[in-house]
């Protein structure tokens, strides 16, 4: 008695079988530290969004708490230390994308692009 009929217990190729997205396959990489890098330059950007959207979104609500601040001088003053808090922070983000982007063109190394700084690296 055989529980596995012989047509049905061979082998089947299923070909290359990929993870989710672009880290997925290792195997494909051109470098060894290939996904790693992916992985910081998406993690570096998607940071750098997230923490716009976070001062934009400071930026509205403390303009918001100015304007229905009425007559309160308290309020509104609280409202323009926040606002300029905001603003600042926006201006930080930005300028340090910036600034990693000009050091890196002046040293010869980009910062923002991880993959070719790792394939420069020599063992």
């Amino acid at each position: 008695m055989t529980l596995i009929p012989s047509a049905h217990a061979t082998s089947t190729n299923l070909g290359i079988l990929n993870g989710i997205g672009p880290y997925g396959n290792v195997s494909t990489s051109t470098a060894p530290f290939a996904n790693l890098a992916l992985l910081i330059s998406n993690l570096i950007g998607f940071l750098t969004l997230v923490a716009g959207i976070y001062f934009l979104f400071r930026i509205i609500t403390t303009g918001f708490k100015w304007i229905t601040g009425g007559h309160d001088k308290q309020a509104i003053q609280d409202a323009q230390k926040q606002l300029s808090n905001a603003i600042l922070g926006l201006l930080i983000v930005i300028m340090a994308y910036v600034l990693t982007g000009i050091i890196g063109l002046f040293l010869g190394v980009d910062f923002l692009d991880l993959l070719t700084l790792f394939q420069q690296i020599k063992p």
